[in-house]
């Protein structure tokens, strides 16, 4: 491995796509001995003065001009990109779909870059259409932010944490997560954003305050016992990443997932978590570990495992490839 290597990644935001795509790694690769900066936007001297860029998901002219730069400075040219635009209006309602000029943009940049780099296979199959060098480098938690100390709480705690354009996802647990609490008064469910939300009884259901500052972002698990991630099944949710299957199992908590290629991947039935195909599913699992402690702390356990096998510690080596350093 050549050491002291200059990389910088440019990407849209410090959000969550920042953090998990050019943070994450490029911290663990500074680790290494390379030179790892991190910048929103790009200054055309930046270029020369870095031997890697990584574009996380460039969508306009400006970037495309970096990289054309980039390519004639004989820089290595990586093209990260974590989402599929190209169906994001018949998943989200009310989503602005892209205009032409920016599926161009994207496109040209995709197809441009020395490799593509993505999250997962689904993602990467369609990707090629545009660059036949794609790679899969997985979301991975760094091990440092991952050590969750349990809040103890006389309760049992479900948890959904997720942004505001997931309304279509939680409709799919509504009715039988409803059923559920209404059974079971002992059941208490926290969730983030959604304050005009379809849960009952509202004595059972508490909005966790959002916090920004990611580095504080996994204590957010702490007080969850059952973890959610439903998705509806369509193109543009298997092109996401398993990353919240993922960060329940660094906080030790056992999930049930949709029954979606997306969490199909990690989740092992009935040792790490349950993947429900229905509302019936739904209430079967979620019965089984409010009613179970013991299964809950074990399929817990497994869950920290597998999300062990995803820190970032471990898994760097595939990024040194992507990167060719």
């Amino acid at each position: 491995m050549a050491s002291g290597r200059k990389i910088l990644f440019v990407a849209p935001s410090y959000g969550a796509t920042g953090w998990y795509r050019c943070n994450v790694p490029g911290g663990e690769l500074a680790r290494r001995g390379h030179l790892c900066h991190l910048d929103v936007g790009l200054e055309p001297s930046a270029i020369l003065e870095h031997d890697v860029l990584v574009f996380s998901n460039p969508c306009n002219e400006a970037a495309e001009k970096a990289m054309q730069q980039a390519k004639l400075a004989d820089r290595r040219v990586v093209v990260d990109f974590d989402d599929d635009p190209w169906h994001m209006t018949e998943a989200i309602p009310g989503a602005q779909p892209w205009d032409e000029q920016e599926r161009s943009f994207v496109e040209s940049c995709l197809s441009r870059a020395d490799v593509v780099t993505t999250t997962n296979t689904f993602l990467a199959e369609f990707l090629t259409r545009f660059n036949e060098r794609v790679l899969v480098l997985p979301n991975c938690l760094p091990a440092e932010w991952w050590n969750v100390k349990r809040e103890p709480h006389a309760e049992t705690v479900i948890g959904w944490l997720g942004g505001p354009t997931h309304g279509p996802d939680l409709e799919l647990i509504a009715e039988p997560l409803n059923r559920v609490l209404s059974e079971r008064p002992e059941v208490e469910f926290r969730l983030t954003v959604f304050e005009d939300n379809p849960f009952e009884p509202k004595r059972q259901v508490k909005i966790i305050p959002v916090t920004y500052d990611l580095a504080d972002y996994s204590g957010l698990f702490a007080g969850i016992d059952i973890g959610l991630a439903p998705l509806v099944d369509n193109h543009f949710n298997k092109c996401k990443s398993d990353l919240k299957v993922l960060e329940y199992g660094g906080a030790g908590v056992p999930c049930i997932a949709s029954k979606i290629v997306t969490y199909g991947r990690i989740v092992k039935q009935g040792e790490n978590g349950f993947l429900a195909g229905g509302a019936g599913e739904w209430v079967e699992y979620l019965e089984r570990l409010v009613d179970d402690e013991d299964l809950r702390r074990r399929m817990g356990a497994e869950a920290r495992r597998m999300a062990e096998s995803r820190f970032i510690e471990r898994n760097i080596e595939l990024w040194e490839r992507a990167y060719g350093l």
